[in-house]
């Protein structure tokens, strides 16, 4: 039977076998730099946040994607699964980019997606932290399959400044996504949330005095 065309498979409810499809068929339609083959993945009044900024509907978002990769030039993202229900997905993500000068960045981040039930995403929010790049400490080379990465694929194998900003933002990223989970659910999960929070706490106070002693070391 052909598919209707306006849905966009694998549709909900996810396993992890299609969880794990949705997010890489996410990642190769952002590595296309291409805001129309993007905009395809989302509901006509999608709604996003993206760090700080609002977006609504596709237009919107071919306009920020537009103006995202002419800033963003040699642009290439890996996504991974991080965690999923029947209808949301949360992914945690890097990719690299050069500024206008020629500076290299690698941007790390957690996203979580709500979809509808055609398979398309009516609901997208992201957080994410920029960290200055040499150029040795670059992953995403040219020639390199960003899902072959070993650096990528397991992150707490970099070292250095990248390493703590790293972990401090997956830190912070899922005390975000424990946060959305709590809003979603409420009373069942929060005796959960409150009984691991101390040990969540220290955690995050230990990557930030570990972030201030690396960087103290470099001046």
């Amino acid at each position: 039977m052909a598919t209707d065309p306006a849905t966009k498979p694998p549709l909900p409810p996810f396993t992890l076998e299609t969880a794990h499809i949705k997010v890489k068929a996410a990642q190769n339609a952002w590595n296309t730099r291409d805001p129309q083959v993007v905009k395809g993945a989302y509901t006509p009044d999608s709604i996003w946040r993206n760090r700080g900024e609002f977006i609504r509907g596709t237009d919107e978002i071919v306009a920020f994607l537009t103006k995202k990769w002419a800033k963003e030039d040699g642009y290439r993202l890996r996504k991974e699964l991080f965690a999923f229900t029947e209808n949301k997905i949360a992914v945690q993500f890097w990719y690299e980019w050069h500024d206008e000068s020629g500076q290299w960045w690698r941007t790390y981040g957690l996203e979580d997606w709500t979809f509808a039930e055609d398979g398309r995403m009516r609901k997208r929010q992201m957080s994410g932290n920029d960290v200055k790049l040499a150029d040795h400490e670059r992953w995403f080379t040219e020639g390199v399959d960003v899902n072959e990465n070993t650096a990528a694929g397991d992150p707490g194998k970099v070292v250095g400044t990248a390493a703590s900003s790293q972990d401090l933002a997956s830190g912070i990223g899922f005390l975000n996504a424990l946060v959305v989970i709590m809003l979603d659910h409420g009373r069942l999960v929060r005796p959960v949330i409150l009984s691991i929070m101390p040990s969540l706490v220290t955690l995050i106070t230990i990557l930030l005095f570990d972030v201030v002693l690396t960087r103290s070391a470099r001046f």
